[in-house]
């Protein structure tokens, strides 16, 4: 593992366990050592958004490899996006969508992009919603239950509602 790498893992791992209550809210979900990755591969096209509306409508592909990395495809702007220091949760997600019944375990994803964004993808119950209270704009809905939050340190973050697109 590269020096930047462990950096970057010290890091997610940091965030994970220390509340930023200003802009993400406590994490209700702790690192496993399981691989969820599967979940999440596939296409989505984003059905809702809370404040990235140049996200809305688009379709977006999400590849994961053995290695902890993900691919993240924009289809319509042919952009795509490296992200990595993967690591699967499990946990309530309670503070990440306002409809989380606290007994149920959900299953995620965080990761990092280059620009250090954090990608966190949530698998819930359809019509999750996420809590608007943590995001600067308003919630989501996710008719599916997958939804994505994005973050960086020091900005508010962003929710997508994923709804996935069968082949």
């Amino acid at each position: 593992m590269t020096e930047d790498k462990l950096i970057k893992l010290l890091q997610l791992l940091a965030s994970g366990l220390a509340c930023s209550l200003l802009m993400n809210g406590c994490s209700t979900a702790h690192i496993v050592s399981a691989d969820y990755s599967a979940e999440f591969r596939g296409r989505y096209a984003i059905s809702d958004t809370s404040g990235d509306d140049a996200m809305m409508g688009k379709t977006i592909d999400l590849a994961f490899d053995d290695g902890g990395n993900a691919t993240v495809t924009i289809e319509e702007s042919h952009r795509v996006l490296h992200l990595d220091t993967c690591k699967s949760l499990a946990g309530s997600y309670a503070n990440l969508l306002a409809n989380a019944d606290s007994n149920s375990i959900l299953h995620g994803v965080e990761c990092l992009d280059e620009d250090d964004e954090s990608w966190s993808f949530v698998h819930a119950a359809p019509g999750a919603k996420t809590s608007a209270g943590y995001t600067l704009f308003r919630y989501v809905t996710s008719r599916s239950g997958y939804v994505v939050r994005r973050s960086k340190r020091g900005r508010y973050s962003s929710d997508l509602a994923l709804e996935p697109i069968t082949q």
